[in-house]
């Protein structure tokens, strides 16, 4: 069970001044288990999952269980442009994203590690319009039945 995490956000910052802005530096995710700092890159994380008052992280080598709720990580990948809520119980990370079912009573989103999570139907115009603007839908399989 993770008890801690945090951003290397204020550690990051003094070196930013001095990078050229073309450069990128890239924000850990630093989650403390049994007592070790663990750095998570945000783009190992497949998708988030709510379990109550715990979040789950599916990344590409592992599972981890935080005592953090889903919207605490919801406000700190705002700024990753890759992740996206899709219901109240999932923020999925679109560079894993491979195919979306669009249907009048049910939507859903396929990743690539054949995952299929549920788009609420209050949240499926926005992710719409997210994967239009960014160009995904171009990538994705879409099914559609009256959309």
């Amino acid at each position: 069970m993770l008890n801690f995490v945090s951003l290397n956000h204020e550690y990051m910052k003094q070196f930013k001044p001095s990078l050229p802005k073309t450069e990128h530096v890239a924000q850990n995710l630093f989650i403390m288990i049994n007592g070790n700092r663990v750095a998570i890159q945000p783009q190992d994380i497949i998708y988030l999952e709510a379990d109550i008052n715990y979040t789950i992280f599916h990344t590409r080598n592992s599972k981890f269980t935080t005592a953090f709720h889903l919207k605490f990580f919801d406000a700190v990948l705002k700024e990753h442009s890759d992740f996206l809520r899709i219901n109240k119980s999932y923020i999925l990370n679109l560079k894993y994203l491979e195919g979306v079912r669009w249907q009048k009573a049910f939507k859903e989103a396929r990743l690539t590690d054949g995952t299929c999570l549920p788009i609420s139907r209050r949240r499926a115009s926005g992710v719409k319009e997210i994967l239009w603007n960014k160009m995904y839908i171009g990538r994705t399989l879409l099914q559609a039945e009256n959309v």
